[in-house]
């Protein structure tokens, strides 16, 4: 009988893991996406059904977005102390319920609480914050481009969502509209929610994580100290490139997000059919993995500090 060698050490990674990260984040971003900004096409609807003053159905949105922003913090604590699965799934029933609670228009307060509260932090917990942190456990020399493509599928959740919200508003009404949305994302993420190896996503790739945590016995720097720094957040807030980003992201959100509540609406005011106009806006979105793509791939290229002067 011939003996076969057997393999000792750690277990190198398949390649498919990288590719399965990008996937389900992907997958995650898209639907999370889609049926958040499913409000900008509710806004017509919601109007013509109430009384209600159109500043205060803009504060939904308004809610919605201080909600994605205050929970990003809340999703990354959740990630360190419980992993990816927790996160995911909170956000997932907190998108859902807040859906649904929408649909029962028991008053303002419902779409405050659902839309605005609960949708809000649920974008956040299915949002950018998780993805990055897995993503930059299994790419190194490519991390930009596969963060861009990653968080592209925002984009293309709007692209799809927006006609999709429409049709179920035409055909069924706003408030079942609200109802197949929670049921269609629910039964597209909680399988992948569910049943992705996150654990095994989690562990990441042992070259990237040894780089970074390793530390050398007899000279106690770190391994991967010519490659980056890395710091606590106390000490990023202590630095201009943190400050410098949060102004380019606030500033930048409001700009676009003042503007883009209230885009289909008016395209229906100035004529164009509604269907039409949900599209518009989802090809808007379909924009944005140009721009997040094609910055991914400069930042690898040319740094990340050009690139971003550039955007």
């Amino acid at each position: 009988m011939i003996e076969r060698p057997t393999k000792t050490g750690p277990v190198r990674p398949s390649p498919w893991d990288a590719i399965g990260v990008l996937f389900f984040c992907f997958v995650l971003g898209m639907v999370a996406r889609g049926m958040f900004d499913s409000f900008v096409v509710m806004l017509r609807p919601l109007d013509e059904s109430h009384d209600w003053d159109r500043d205060q159905l803009t504060a939904i949105y308004a809610i919605a977005m201080t909600c994605w922003g205050m929970g990003a913090p809340l999703a990354g604590w959740v990630f360190d102390r419980y992993g990816p699965r927790s996160v995911y799934l909170g956000g997932l029933f907190l998108m859902v319920g807040g859906m649904l609670l929408a649909s029962t228009d028991h008053g303002l307060w419902s779409c405050y609480l659902g839309p605005g509260v609960a949708v809000g932090t649920a974008g956040a917990m299915l949002g950018n914050v998780t993805h990055a942190a897995l993503v930059s456990r299994w790419f190194d020399k490519r991390r930009a481009a596969a963060l861009g493509l990653v968080h592209s599928s925002m984009g293309i959740g709007v692209l799809v969502f927006s006609p999709l919200s429409h049709l179920l508003i035409d055909e069924l009404g706003w408030q079942l509209a609200y109802r197949w949305l929670a049921a269609i994302g629910l039964g597209i993420l909680l399988p992948v929610v569910l049943f992705a190896p996150w654990k095994r996503f989690l562990r990441g790739n042992p070259a990237i994580m040894t780089s970074v945590n390793r530390r050398d016995p007899a000279s106690g720097q770190d391994a991967g100290a010519e490659r980056a720094q890395f710091t606590s957040l106390a000490g990023a807030m202590k630095t201009w490139y943190f400050w410098s980003l949060a102004w380019i992201y606030a500033t930048t959100g409001a700009g676009v997000y003042v503007a883009v509540t209230q885009q289909v609406d008016y395209f229906q005011t100035v004529g164009i059919p509604p269907l039409d106009a949900a599209s518009l806006y989802g090809i808007t979105g379909a924009m944005a993995p140009i721009g997040m793509i094609g910055f991914g791939f400069l930042a690898d290229r040319f740094g990340i500090l050009p690139s971003a002067t550039l955007s």
